[in-house]
This record gives structure tokens, sequence and C-alpha cells, in this order.
């Protein structure tokens, strides 16, 4: 989740000034300021150190000086960050709403690349063939393992009309895509009338639910949701699917605003910061408009988790799908004197109820899972192995209507004749290993299913129905 705010910090300023004036010693015990004063010491000896004694290649001080500002952030969490100017502008681009890029929403993994969570309908990543689970390991040649998201997404961006060439992983196989870029659009907020999504919707269920979905948080996200609630309101709407499933976050202002028009009276979210201080923000609704079913997976994170915690801790709505990400820290973007911008962890935020979800998720009221996709494929499987990957493709198996007695993580009998058949099914050699190409197989027999059919909606539906008929 992301706060932007400018603050001016002189802290840099002062330190610099305080070095040109001030010398330490070794042997004295220093105060909090004097300890910050020989830090700046240390750092500009060993930047002249360096400079007067390399010999690997031409570094100049403001290169050192941004490494040694990196290296800062690197000791710190996953979500605070250093930013250089066009990283900045890339960042504030991201969140607005519109970009040039090619359509895909992405997550760091732990090897350093990043992995494909949602590829975006009508964009150029869909026309070039990619597919959530890819693994992006070079772009234009170069690998970006050891490159932050922000850098990595730097280069995968560029300017309309030029192409990028990705070097991705599926499964066993590297591909490489070559994709032209194009002006994104995200329209954060869609509506659709209950008939669009289910052709034997009744004429009441038509006049009274709606499916409406929340992609991010962006900065235009609350005025649309509200001309689009304002008009089901007139309507006489009365019930509401919220489909936050894959919504990475955005602005902590957007869905505070957002949840003021549909959260019952009391508090929306509480954050604290370093000392302690609680900051509590709270809806005066009397009467809440709609009854509520969201829909929520595994990156469902950050400002979604806020609406998600605000509809289930106000009882205003069922919950449905799977557990959270569990992002329960706030961030906000400073700038130093210097023209230099870094995002910051600041705050942790509690949900309604007063409960951390940070590293731990939001649990739904009903869960109906979906299986993730196969990543980073490297080993087969056969009788008798044991894995979490193995789970997973029992998973996926199941999913696809393959008997499957036991979702462990046993490869046993059941799953080696589900994989025989499987096998046999798309025209495969069939012998009982999940080997590279059944895994890839699997994965795109998962992708096209889930295409055709949403259990989280129709389970989310039958739900509303409910609610809103008392059936």
């Amino acid at each position: 989740m992301r706060k932007i705010i400018y603050g001016f910090s002189v802290s840099l300023f002062m330190l610099v000034f305080i070095f040109n004036t001030i010398g330490y010693s070794e042997d004295v015990k220093y105060t909090d300021d004097e300890e910050q004063v020989k830090a700046v010491y240390q750092i500009k000896d060993m930047m002249d150190t360096i400079l007067e004694n390399y010999v690997g290649g031409q570094v100049t001080r403001d290169e050192l000086v941004q490494g040694a500002l990196e290296g800062m952030f690197s000791k710190l969490d996953n979500y605070s960050e250093y930013y250089t100017l066009d990283e900045y502008k890339d960042f504030v681009e991201s969140v607005s709403g519109e970009f040039v890029g090619i359509g895909i929403k992405v997550e760091k993994k732990d090897d350093g690349y990043i992995s494909v969570v949602n590829v975006l309908s009508k964009t150029p990543a869909e026309e070039g063939g990619m597919l959530p689970g890819d693994v992006i390991v070079k772009v234009d040649g170069v690998d970006i393992g050891k490159m932050t998201l922000d850098e990595a997404l730097v280069k995968i961006k560029g300017i309309e009309g030029t192409k990028v060439k990705l070097t991705i992983k599926r499964g066993v196989d590297t591909l490489d895509k070559v994709i032209t870029r194009d002006k994104i659009q995200i329209n954060a907020v869609q509506v659709k009338r209950i008939n669009e999504l289910f052709l034997d919707a009744s004429d009441r269920e038509i006049k009274r639910m709606r499916y409406i979905s929340i992609s991010e948080f962006n900065s235009s996200v609350y005025s649309e949701f509200r001309k689009e609630i304002e008009e089901m309101k007139d309507k006489h709407v009365k019930g509401i699917i919220i489909d936050l499933r894959n919504n990475p976050g955005g602005y902590l202002d957007q869905v505070i605003s957002i949840c003021k028009l549909i959260i019952p009276e009391g508090p929306i979210v509480h954050t604290i910061d370093k000392n302690g201080n609680k900051i509590t923000y709270t809806s005066e609704l009397k009467t809440p408009p709609f009854s509520i079913v969201v829909l929520v997976n595994e990156n469902t994170a950050s400002a979604s988790e806020i609406l998600t915690g605000a509809v289930k801790d106000s009882e205003v709505g069922i919950i449905v799908g799977e557990k959270t990400f569990g992002k329960g820290v706030v961030q906000k973007i400073f700038r130093d004197v210097y023209g230099n911008y870094f995002k910051l962890t600041v705050e942790e935020y509690l949900t309604r109820n007063g409960t951390s979800i940070n590293k731990i998720g939001i649990q739904p009221d009903i869960v109906v899972e979906t299986p993730d996709f196969l990543s980073g494929i490297s080993s087969k499987y056969k009788l008798d192995d044991r894995s979490d990957e193995v789970k997973q493709i029992k998973k996926i198996l199941s999913f696809l209507g393959y008997q499957i007695k036991n979702l462990d993580d046993y490869y046993e009998q059941d799953t080696y004749d589900a994989i025989l058949k499987f096998q046999k099914d798309k025209g495969l050699f069939p012998y009982g290993v999940a080997d590279y190409t059944t895994q890839n197989i699997l994965n795109e027999a998962l992708y096209n299913k889930l295409k055709a059919e949403d259990r989280q909606l129709d389970v989310g539906y039958e739900i509303l129905k409910k609610k809103v008929f008392g059936e």
C-alpha cells in the first residue's frame, strides 16, 4: 500500500554541515548526534579510499553515494525503497491509472526474479501470449535477478511503440517474448449488471444486484467508485459483489474514502507509528446502502485488505475466497533537500476490531480455493515423492476434475493415475510422471479453466442472493 506525502528532511544536510566543522576520535563515547557525525566520517573515508585506490573500473563519488543510500534500504523491509529520479517518476505514473507498459501485474520472488501474477485483458502482454506463472529472468538480455522490483519495472516499461524482449521461464522452458509497449489505461472500477455474468439471472436479480471490481486503489478510484455507487442507489440496487482479487493496494486516503460510502459508522482502520501514536479513521454512515459480498484471494493486499477487514469486522458483508496477502503496513514517500525520493514504512495498521494482519492476512468467511500456478518448475515428480509442488499439482488436477483423494504432498497411486489420464487427454506421452512438459500443460489447462469458470464468483452470487432476498 502506498500513502503519498511530500516530506522535506534536513537531517542529511545538517550531517554534512557538522562533518565539515567537527572532527571525531575513536577513544571517546559518543552521544546519538555524535554517532551520526561519526557515521558520516566513516562513509566519507570509505568513499575517499575507493576513489583513490580502486582499479576495477570507473566509479564516481555520486555513484558511490547512491550505492550507499540504496544499501541503507537493503536493510529495511521489502516495501521501503530508495528511488532514482526515473524510478520515482515511474512509481508516480504507476499509481496514476495510466502508463506505458505491456499490461502485467507481478510480484518479486525469493530468488530475485519476478513472477507474473496476472495478465491484463486486451493488452500487449496478453496478445504476446504471456501467462500467469511466467517468471521474467531477463529484460532486453539483462539479468534482473539482483534488481529491485521497481528497477526491473523501469526496464520493462518504456516509450510507447517501442519493443522490449523478455526472457521468461515457463517450467523448464526458456522463452523469449518480444512485446511492443503501449499505453495502458487502468480503469480501476468496472461495473457489470448481474446478467452479464449470469445469463440465467432473474429480472429482480438484474434490478437489485451489481458486480463491481476494483483493480487497484489509484488516484482516481474514489471518484469512479462514488459515481457508480450513487447511480446504483438511484436505481435501488440492494446488493453488490465487490471483487478485490489480485488488487495490490494503493492510496490509503482513497480506500478510506470508499469505506465511508459503504461501511457502517465506527472505525474503518487504525494506524500506529513507531512511537505508538494511533490514528483512527472512522465512518459516520448510519445506514449502509447495500448488502455486500467481497471476493478475495492471496493477491488481495494492502489497501484492499483495509476494505476487506472493514467489511468483515463491521459485519456489513461476507468475505468469499482465499486468505489475503497480509500487508498490514503503510508507506510514505519522502523527498530530501537534494531531490532524492524514498519510500519508507512508517506505520502499521489494524483492522476495525484492532486485529493485526501483517504477514498474517485475513481469513475469508467462506473459503473457496483455486489452485496457484506452478512457478519455477525445476523437478519431475513420480510415485512416492513428497513435496509442496506435489501438493500443488494435486490441487490443480482436482480442480480440473481428476479424481484425487487427499490434497496432501504425497504422490500416491491416485496421483499417478490422474497424471496418466491427464497426459492421455492432452496427447502427451502417458507414463504417470509429472515431468516438465506435463507441468507446463497443467498450467495452461488451469489458466483456460479459470477464464471459463469462476467458482468464487459463483459462490458469492449465491450468498448475495440470500442476503438480498432473504431466501
